[in-house]
């Protein structure tokens, strides 16, 4: 292979990795990539085996690392739409992980997170004031996506690249559960799910983004036979597409696959009903604004999220009618309105189904 073949080809694959369905036409070609042959099953492969993973960077000064107040929070290379991303605080991120969802293995264990106090979530509570969590040490230009601890990055709320690192300042809400809420009802009595309710084909959990990123995928299929590589696909569920249908088709439908609901115009067979998290936090009034001097103390990039206020918005799922709730409103009517009680209407039922086998065998009670 010759200098300008590496190239060409470092360059393709650079493309294909940064690749998603706003830029696909953006991919770098030359004729010498179509020599080499690659099985596009084989794109998502060599892009993890040739991406460096920045939690893993033996200088501390420049490792990947996320802090809320002092404390180091557990982070996580993780597979989403725009290909290799990181994660933190977040509770799905080992399940997420890129070698979970590309080789069903757990995610290699992170040897700098073993050597001093290490959280996986760190929750925000009403006495709490101004929790701070900085995400930094990126190289280069990064897209951020903020979101809830229960919940991945929703492809259609992209903010666009920053080069310099930046501030976010928002307020949060949470939906929780009861404990008895999950085993107690049905899906289709709470109208929604947790994690481990998963009935997506491509994702081993359930969250409402995790359903859209479904919908696109089978939307991508039906539309030009393939899926892109970024998704997980073990045991080729799906063939996986050439660059040429990601530049030549999928390119196509750039605004549909922005918007998922615009499903339902182009009249295909997709149902896309996905329901919402019965856990779930949410990050309002989401203000972003650059701090270029931290790039220049740091020489890194990142993010510093700030929560102002504390979280004030708190829904709660939880059974407020049970079954004994049932038993005792039927008997207190019963009892209110026909003068009987559930004991009377056992009797009436005895006298009419045992009493009358026994006077029908002739037998005595």
């Amino acid at each position: 292979m010759t200098v300008q073949e590496k190239i060409e080809l470092f360059d393709f694959l650079e493309s294909l990795a940064n690749s998603s369905y706003f830029n696909f036409m953006d991919i770098k070609v030359a004729p010498s990539i179509e020599k080499h042959n690659i099985d596009p099953m084989d794109y998502m492969n060599i892009i993890y085996n040739l991406t460096e993973n920045y939690l893993l960077v033996s200088e501390k000064s420049i490792r990947l690392h996320a802090i809320i107040n002092l404390w180091l929070v557990h982070s996580q290379q993780i597979l989403t739409e725009w290909g290799i991303c990181y994660s933190t605080n977040n509770y799905l991120i080992d399940e997420l992980s890129t070698s979970n969802l590309l080789y069903g293995k757990k995610p290699p264990k992170n040897p700098y997170e073993d050597t001093t106090e290490l959280y996986q979530t760190v929750s925000m509570n009403v006495f709490d004031q101004d929790d701070t969590l900085s995400f930094t040490g990126f190289k280069g230009p990064i897209v951020v996506y903020v979101h809830g601890a229960h919940e991945v990055m929703n492809f259609e709320r992209r903010m666009g690249a920053t080069s310099i690192p930046i501030e976010c300042i928002g307020k949060l809400y949470d939906i929780t559960a009861s404990d008895d809420f999950g085993k107690s009802t049905t899906i289709e009595q709470r109208k929604c799910r947790f994690p481990h309710e998963s009935n997506l084909a491509h994702f081993p959990i359930y969250t409402r983004n995790l359903c859209q990123q479904e919908c696109r995928i089978n939307l991508a299929y039906k539309l030009c036979k393939c899926i892109p590589h970024f998704y997980p696909n073990r045991g080729a569920l799906k063939p996986v597409c050439h660059y040429t249908v990601l530049k030549e088709c999928l390119s196509k439908y750039t605004g549909v696959f922005e918007n998922i609901n615009q499903i339902k115009n182009l009249s295909l067979d997709i149902k896309c009903n996905c329901l919402q998290n019965c856990r779930s936090s949410e990050i309002l009034e989401k203000i972003f604004s650059p701090i270029p001097t931290t790039e220049v103390l740091m020489k890194k990039n990142g993010i510093i999220i700030m929560m102002k206020s504390n979280p004030k918005i708190r829904y709660r799922r939880q059974i407020i009618f049970t079954l004994t709730d049932l038993l005792v409103s039927i008997g207190g009517t019963a009892g209110f309105l026909l003068g009987s009680s559930v004991l009377s209407a056992v009797e009436i039922i005895y006298y009419f189904t045992v009493r009358l086998l026994w006077h029908c065998f002739g037998l005595k009670e």
